[in-house]
């Protein structure tokens, strides 16, 4: 469990940092001999794996801002061109399973999209070398085992440390709310900004499947210990019904989208 969540994220950061200056300081190092490729394959791995880790770690220790936790991310999928999945040996191959010059619009979470690195089997970098700047990576191909059988993403390295890394190192909770059970089960909905509504903290929580899935597992485990009459907090049915009546009790406000259901 991570306590210190800014140096998590200065961590992220000096490691994104430092795989940058290392590529276009290439070849380096310069005692290796000539087998570039499968030393950058791992440098790739090893700091998608750093990322995907450790911002993985900052969700489950509640130090993620609610905000962060419903933004979806806009990414391409290439779509399996049939039911073969890639195995061990094979997985280096993207095009003989994935069509990847018939890509389409995909949106994940941020937790989706870390679990994906943590529990990656198809992690390929696709790189390119220009006369001029050197070697450049330019994207990578990412699927789960659990995903590798409908489609594998394609993110583009510098889109991925723009939009991703920065979001996850610029976000800032600036007040949250807590509550802990007798017996330990605890829970966080810390947000960007002062005197959040609860239900909307729970919308913004809820609107990826993993974090509802957490939110439910919570309120059982306080039921359990407390019962029914204690919740601390409304169910996603509950938010959202609060949601849509202050909606319509105040036209200027609009119904904020609870994400997929």
């Amino acid at each position: 469990m991570i306590d210190d969540g800014p140096f998590a994220r200065l961590w992220i950061h000096r490691a994104v940092k430092r795989f940058d200056l290392d590529l276009a300081a290439w070849p380096w190092p310069p005692h290796r001999g000539g087998d570039w490729s499968t030393y950058w394959e791992f440098r790739v791995v090893e700091v998608l794996s750093t990322v995907g880790m450790l911002t993985r770690k900052l969700i489950e220790a509640d130090k993620v801002s609610v905000e962060l936790l419903a933004q979806r991310f806009d990414m391409k999928l290439a779509p399996a061109l049939g039911d073969r999945a890639p195995d061990k040996i094979t997985f280096p191959y993207v095009e003989r399973y994935y069509a990847t010059d018939r890509t389409r619009r995909a949106s994940i979470s941020l937790t989706t999209l870390c679990n994906s690195l943590v529990h990656s089997f198809v992690l390929v970098p696709e790189f390119s070398l220009m006369p001029l700047n050197g070697l450049r990576f330019e994207r990578f191909y990412l699927a789960s085992d659990y995903d590798k059988r409908q489609g594998v993403l394609v993110i583009n390295w510098a889109w991925f440390v723009k939009e991703v890394v920065g979001a996850v190192c610029a976000d800032d909770i600036v007040s949250t709310v807590m509550r802990r059970t007798p017996k330990g089960a605890s829970l966080s909905l810390g947000s960007r900004r002062d005197n959040v509504p609860i239900h909307e903290r729970v919308l913004l929580f809820c609107a990826s499947k993993d974090s509802r899935k957490r939110y439910e597992r919570f309120l059982a485990a306080w039921t359990e210990e407390l019962g029914f009459d204690r919740s601390p907090w409304p169910t996603l049915a509950e938010a959202r019904a609060e949601e849509a009546r202050l909606a319509d009790t105040d036209p200027t406000q609009p119904l904020r989208p609870s994400g997929p259901r």
